[in-house]
């Protein structure tokens, strides 16, 4: 939005185009996502007609709608495929024990239907505790992983999985 704004909010595919090779996303979405920004203003806007038709505060805060905003809708995509990459490049067994423990398939990355973790241990013939371990070594690759493909640099990444704590919470 912040692209289109800057040219003058006009509606010809000479600026869709331009957008759309500027965030890296196919035209039909870059229209979409236009559209929906404009709708969103427009909601905004017929909000605070009415806040001024009843003797209201104009300057009440109104939440913003970000969902469909270029550049998060790029920032999310990159961390995904970023995410996926690293994810790949684990072994069979920490991809299985990550996508287990999140509750996605790990060749789809689709959803899964509920497992517990109790369910989880009782499969691998481990206790609870031995699986929440495992996930926590695993999602410790997944994180070197991630800085040996350049998504976060060494010291951006803090060890928050301590092998002790709360299993009742987790599991």
């Amino acid at each position: 939005m912040a692209i289109y704004n800057a040219n003058g909010r006009k509606d010809d595919p000479e600026l869709i185009s331009y957008i759309a090779s500027e965030v890296k996303i196919s035209e039909k979405m870059t229209r979409e996502l236009i559209d929906a920004g404009r709708r969103s203003e427009g909601y905004a806007d017929k909000y605070y007609g009415f806040l001024i038709a009843e003797g209201e505060d104009v300057w009440t805060e109104i939440p913003r709608d970000n969902r469909t905003n270029p550049e998060r809708v790029y920032l999310l995509r990159y961390r995904e495929r970023m995410l996926k990459r690293a994810f790949k490049m684990l072994d069979n067994q920490d991809q299985d024990t990550i996508a287990a423990y999140n509750k996605f398939c790990p060749v789809c990355f689709g959803n899964v239907p509920k497992r517990k973790k109790k369910d989880m241990a009782f499969e691998r013939e481990v206790d609870a505790q031995t699986i929440l371990k495992q996930y926590r070594s695993a999602v410790r690759r997944l994180r070197q992983k991630l800085v040996d493909i350049g998504y976060f640099e060494e010291d951006q990444i803090e060890d928050d999985l301590s092998d002790t704590g709360e299993l009742e919470n987790e599991v």
